[in-house]
This record gives structure tokens, sequence and C-alpha cells, in this order.
């Protein structure tokens, strides 16, 4: 498996194409001008991945925050070189290493439990946290996440993993919180208390169950020795048994449990902690939700489950909520689910559903393959999503800030009826569409409003998400041709350009960058910011590397860089696009005369110190791309003897690097096999 690296170089021509402060600030009056005349966004959405945030040298544990320096510099980058108004992480719960120990994934385990990534340890040596971690103590764990991909690739090995050196150093705070007399601890230990209470009928449950897993070495609990820890939650098993095996867990476990409680707790904290961080710099801050339900959850709520039936697209199995007895709002699937959603409002300003085509016609079968359905539940699943949204919300609540996925294959969901019109539950809620198989009347901004007349604040646009094929490799490999042709008539004739021209990778991937900011609600992923080569998250390739690309210590110089490569998003040239594709170049000469001039200087025309081979860049685009020699092997694609990151960067360890920007292969292995009985409605 190979991975594309973009290096940034300490070279005398460095800040070629960086802005000046004042530069900066007139950049965001052109931006903030030039939206004015094309329509501002009513969501603008920026995702990127929590977990690989970027990290400076001496702080680097393995996983960064927006709450430390270069965690603040890249929301600045985000405010100040694209059109967001929200920032959305991808799933923010437990990570957790796949039962093949291949890759960790936020997909496959709980939303209401909260990762340990998210907490910023350098928060926790100050004065408001009680000190309640030491300077030594933070320098082991940077100390041992000393691999040659450090800067590369998260390490959720060093600080997710059970007993890892984080872990470890949560353990010694844990103690330090349990013990203090500082005002701060105290006031500390009283929030906990608080969110304990609040939170018990999921905390606990949780707690016992890693307590077990622990116990019987296996997460799997239908392989737990004891048939009570089996069923400590099941109604069905005698509650005298479960009573008195809960109390027992319970005593001679206090403390483990408690941990577990204080990690949540601070990663919950911590969560608010960048919420607040996202609002100070004017976004909103947005979350996504899982679709599929974690082992923890299935034990701590048994009868929200179908017995030996899974839910999802064919190539997944994962356990299905009992979609049968769900309409029921006091039925244990309806309570489970409206439990998930209400927590996530409370964390999160908007929600993305993933998987959201699956709680309208979720795709039920059993292991042995006699029973399959589709089963058509209309708005009733969506309405108990919403409600428990607005139960936390109140006043606040916009059922706008709910963006449900529902693009999917033909043979798991169609959205729209055979004559065209959108099906009955999808309308007037805000749909999730990319433009990664755009064709004549499909996948484009155009299509969406005109050919379906779906209003555009009803629909969410963008080029790329999490798992669809990256602009650099659909724009180079052989095997995408029709598809690029395809969206290169497309895109010719919505931005009125020559399809000769985007033909060049780079036009062509400027354009599709470009064509999105004609949609009332647009959205960006981060490797597409950064023009990365690779797939973040591909479920037919998941290897170690899934989830992993970090974002560099220094995100506005390697934005800079990237840009210079012609792949990464350069907001100038969107804009340059669609004035002259909609005539306000003519209408407003000064102001697009400034676009130019911006869009120019991120990409280094003109700059007297310009690297030679940027100089090759035009008003019209690039003959080539314009990428140094080391870099050109560093993104190669699919080059022979370029096959994995650490061969990446040995081959350029005389380079200092400051950006690695990919998409990684990703993560899908199959759910859990826990239920063996037949399905309740087969």
């Amino acid at each position: 498996m190979q991975i594309g690296a973009i290096q940034n170089f300490r070279s005398s021509n460095v800040n070629f194409g960086n802005l000046t402060k004042e530069e900066k600030e007139a950049f965001i009056k052109t931006k903030e001008s030039a939206l004015d005349v094309i329509g501002r966004p009513e969501k603008s959405v920026f995702i990127y991945s929590s977990a690989c945030l970027p990290q400076a040298p001496e702080s680097n544990t393995g996983t960064g925050t927006l709450l430390s320096k270069q965690g603040e510099e890249f929301l600045d980058v985000v405010k100040t070189f694209t059109t967001a108004n929200v920032i959305q992480d991808v799933p923010s719960g437990e990570y957790m290493a796949a039962p093949d120990g291949g890759f960790y994934t936020p997909y496959k385990t709980s939303s209401q439990a909260l990762s340990t990534h998210l907490i910023e340890p350098e928060l926790l040596l100050d004065d408001k946290f009680g000190k309640i971690i030491t300077p030594e103590e933070l320098k082991e764990v940077v100390s041992a996440n000393n691999g040659e991909c450090k800067d590369v690739l998260a390490n959720f090995e060093n600080v997710v993993a059970p007993n890892s050196p984080f872990d470890k150093m949560l353990k010694k705070a844990y103690e330090r919180f349990k013990t203090g007399e500082s005002e701060q601890i105290k006031a500390l230990r009283s929030e906990y208390d608080a969110y304990s209470a609040k939170n018990a009928q999921w905390l606990e449950s949780h707690g016992i169950y890693e307590v077990l897993s622990k116990k019987y070495n296996t997460p799997l609990f239908d392989h737990w020795g004891e048939e009570v820890d089996k069923k400590l939650y099941d109604p069905d098993f005698s509650q005298e048994a479960r009573d008195a095996r809960k109390a027992k867990i319970l005593s001679e476990n206090a403390s483990d449990i408690e941990f577990y409680k204080f990690k949540k707790f601070l990663s919950d904290k911590f969560l608010g902690l960048a919420r607040d961080k996202a609002h100070e710099k004017g976004l909103k801050f947005g979350g996504d939700v899982a679709y599929q339900f974690p082992l923890s959850d299935m034990f701590s709520n048994p009868k929200a489950f179908s017995y030996d039936v899974y839910m999802g697209p064919l190539d997944k199995k994962i356990p299905a909520l009992n979609f049968y007895q769900i309409t029921d709002q006091n039925s244990p699937a309806a309570k489970l689910l409206a439990q998930k959603f209400a927590l996530a409002a409370s964390r999160y300003d908007t929600i993305r559903v993933e998987t959201g085509w699956g709680y309208v016609t979720p795709m039920l079968r059993n292991s042995e393959g006699s029973y399959h359905e589709q089963k058509y539940m209309g708005s009733s699943v969506l309405e108990l999503i919403e409600n428990a949204v607005k139960s936390v919300k109140g006043e606040n609540y916009n059922p706008k800030d709910i963006f449900y996925e529902v693009e999917a294959g033909e043979k798991d969901f169609k959205a729209f009826n055979d004559d065209g019109s959108l099906l009955e539950p999808l309308r007037d809620r805000v749909k999730i569409y990319t433009s990664d198989y755009m064709k004549r009347g499909w996948g484009s901004s155009r299509a969406y409003s005109d050919n379906f007349k779906i209003p555009a604040s009803d629909y969410m646009y963008g080029a790329s998400k999490v798992d669809t094929t990256p602009l650099v490799e659909l724009a180079t490999h052989g095997i995408y041709t029709q598809r690029k042709e395809n969206q290169v008539k497309e895109l010719g004739s919505i931005l009125n350009l020559d399809t000769k021209t985007l033909e060049d990778t780079n036009e062509f991937i400027r354009a599709k960058n470009a064509e999105p900011l004609l949609a009332k609600n647009n959205f960006m992923f981060f490797t597409e910011f950064f023009g990365s080569d690779r797939t973040f998250s591909d479920v037919a390739r998941a290897t170690k590397e899934s989830f992993r690309v970090k974002i560099p210590a220094n995100p506005e110089q390697a934005y800079y860089d990237a840009v210079k490569t012609g792949h990464a998003f350069n907001l100038m040239d969107a804009f340059e696009k669609i004035f002259k594709a909609k005539g306000y170049d003519n209408e407003h000469p000064e102001l697009f005369a400034k676009i130019v001039e911006f869009k120019n200087k991120l990409y280094g025309i003109g700059v007297a110190n310009a690297n030679p081979k940027v100089e090759e860049v035009t008003e019209q685009g690039t003959k080539n791309p314009p990428v140094q020699s080391v870099v050109e092997e560093a993104i190669s694609i699919d080059k022979p003897g370029a096959n994995s990151v650490e061969k990446s960067v040995k081959k350029n360890k005389y380079i200092k690097p400051a950006l690695i920007i990919t998409s990684v292969v990703v993560a899908a292995a199959g759910a859990y096999k826990y239920f063996t009985r037949k399905p309740d409605a087969a």
C-alpha cells in the first residue's frame, strides 16, 4: 500500500506565494465581496478528522486537537482560505482496533462514549485543571511516539489503545483528580459528579462492559464464560441474578469503572471546549453520527436489536436495530436511537446522519441468507431522530441543521421515484450529494436544482467526501477515463469552459472544486483542500494506515506549499471561474481583477523569487502540474516501488516533512457477529 506525500521545502524561496498579514486581510475582504456577488452559502461545511489535527514536534503524542496552538492555526486557515461557516468532524466516538488488529476506525464504535484523543494534554498541565499531569509525564507520551511516520500518521496505539502511554498518563491524572484538594480539582470533581449523574443511563453499563472485556480478554461478549455476564442487561434473564452480579462487578471494579467514566467526562469536556474555540472563530461546530451501534451498546440494550439480523449495504454486516418495533417510541430500539441523537444534539450545532437512507429503507438480512428485506419506514425513523434533536435544542432547533447522507448504490437505495420525483421521506430535509458520478443531467448542483427540482436549501453538495475517489486520482487514472469525460462535458457546460482545457489535470480539479460554490449548501473534505491523491476511507482496501493521515504542525505554510502542486484548493481560482461563467467579471471588473491577483499570488505567478516550475502557470491554468521532482516522486500514483508511507518518508528523509495529505485506504471489516437466533420478523 502506498501513501502520497507532499513535502514542505525549507529553501530560499520558501515564502513565494505566501500572504502577509495585510494581504490576508485584503484577501478576506475580497472573498466577502465576491460572496456578495455570487451569493453567500447557508451552510458551507469543512470536514476534517479530529484525530488527524496538527501537533508541534515537542507535543506530538500521536493525535492532535483544535485546542492547541497548531489546531487554532488550522481553524484560521480554514476560515481564511475557504467559504466555510461550519467545521465538521468525522465521528468522534471511541476509536477501536478492528478484530483483526488491522486498523482503527470511528465508524464502528459508540457515538455515546467519546474518544480520549479529544483530550488536549497540554491543558491538563494548566492551573484550570489542577495540573493533574506533569510535564515529565507528557514528555514520556511524546517520547513513546517515536516511529518514522510520527509527523505523517496519527498514532492511535499511543493514545487511544488500552494501556497506551497516553492512557497510563490519564491514569495518573485520575489519581490526582480523586485526591487533590485544590479549588480547581474540587470544581472539576463537582463537574464530574454532575456529568456522571446526567449520563448514568449509558456510562455505567459501558464501564462494566469495559472491565468485563478485559476480564475475558475479548470484546465479543457472546464469548464470555459466565452466562449472567453475557445477559447482564437482558430483561429475560433472572433479575435477581443480574442485580447481584452487577453489584459485585461494581464493587470489585469500582476504580476501573470510575476511571473509564473519568475519561469520558474529560473527552466530553474537551469536545465542548473545541466547540467554543470554533465559535470564537465564527464557525459552527458539526458532528457526524455513525450508522452502526457498537458491541457496548448491544450488550447494554439487547432488546433494541433483532437477533441474527444485519442492516446496511450488502457488503457489510451491521447488527440491526429492531426496525419491527422502532415506530413505538417506548420500544428499546426507539429509546436507544433517540438517546444517540440527543447526545449528538447536546454536543454539536449541526449533525450529519451517516447512511441516512438506511433509516428510510433499511436493508435487513440474516446470516444464512434465508431472510432478506428492504423495509420501508417512510419518515417515521427520521421523525424520531428529529424529535430527539428538538428535545435538546428547544427554541434553537432548526431542521436544516441535520444533514442526511442519501447517496448509495442502486441496489441499496433509490432516492428518486420512477418519474424523477424525490422519495417522500427525503422531501424538505437536507440531503448530501457529491459530484463523484457527475454526468449529463446527474451529479451536479444544476442537475439537482433543475432536473430534480430540489430547493436550493434542501441539499448539500460537494466534490468529494470521506470515501469518494480523490480528484487527483479521478483526473489521472485510466480506469476513470469515461467518468472523467462525462464530468468534463458537464463542467464545461456549467462553468462555460473549453472542454479541451478541462482535459488538463489541474484545471479539471479546479473546476470540480469551483462548481460546488454554485450550491446554496456546500462542503469540502480536508484532503481535497490540500490536494491529496488518495481515498481517506476505502472499504475495499482497508489497511493500518486508514483514518491516520495528519495535517502538519504548520498548516498555513503547508497550505501554501500544497497550492503550488496545482492540486490544492485555490478559492480565488474558483471565484474566477464562477465570475466568468456568470458574466460577473464584466459587471465587477475591479473586484474581478483583485480575485485574479490573489489567485496568481497563491500560485506564485509573477513573484520574483518564484520556483521555475511554477512559472509555467498561466491565467488559464497549467501546462504541467507545478511540482518539484522530489514531490512528484512522493505523491506518485501507483508508481512501482513506492508502496508505503515508510518508503516515502525514508526516500525523502533529507527533507523536513510538513505536509502529508493523502487519502488513506480504510476501514470496514464487517461488524462483529453476536446474534445467532432467527429474526423476530422473518
